[in-house]
């Protein structure tokens, strides 16, 4: 509507800032030139055809609320649209005020109910390519050495390669927990199997 207290910090903030309904959602992006790589549009939940392929070309990153999506019963959130455009989508966590909170596979499991996407690109959105969104691509978000690596080790059965994205999903049994490359309890603790990692390397190795 381009009114309310957030616009109005906005205009306070930003002298000049252009109001809502010039150009679209993003007109005032595109008034300040500022559609770009390093603009993350956070939830673009109802961008037309024309501002999906803009923002594509543009190259700016769309985060996805799976779970503030689904609170507010957005219309399907439309993941291949922005993808097939040239805009990577990565995943975010909501306010527990909107039906989020820090459960990550929660948010996760989520979007597959609110968008058109696989559960492997999902997880992908989720850890490496939002690390890579973040210019943090050869520092964390994957299980590499001499990565920072903060991850959780849950215990499933049964699982392959290709049925382990689904099989995540749907949680499990924590078996260790690690933040900053660093276990904390269980696996790899000390206390059982495993060795200890820091920054993703091993002392041992």
């Amino acid at each position: 509507t381009g009114r309310g207290v957030l616009i109005e910090t906005l205009r306070d903030l930003i002298p000049g800032y252009p109001a809502l309904g010039e150009g679209g959602p993003l007109g005032p992006l595109r008034k300040m030139n500022l559609l770009g790589p390093r603009t993350f549009l956070v939830h673009a939940n109802y961008l037309c055809e024309a501002e999906i392929l803009e923002a594509g070309r543009a190259g700016s990153p769309v985060v996805h609320c799976p779970a503030s999506h689904a609170f507010f019963g957005h219309r399907r959130f439309p993941w291949s649209g922005f993808r097939k455009a040239g805009s990577p989508v990565r995943v975010g966590t909501a306010s527990a005020l909107t039906g989020g909170g820090p459960d990550l596979v929660a948010a996760l499991r989520r979007g597959i109910e609110t968008s058109d996407v696989a559960p492997e690109d999902l997880w992908f959105a989720a850890t490496q390519g939002g690390a890579e969104a973040l210019g943090l691509g050869g520092v964390t978000g994957s299980l590499r050495v001499g990565y920072s690596a903060d991850a959780v080790v849950l215990e499933h059965g049964g699982a392959s390669l290709r049925t382990l994205p689904d099989k995540l999903l749907e949680g499990g049994k924590t078996a260790a927990s690690m933040v900053q490359g660093r276990f904390d309890g269980g696996l790899g603790s000390g206390q059982g199997t495993g060795a200890t990692y820091s920054q993703g390397t091993s002392p041992q190795a």
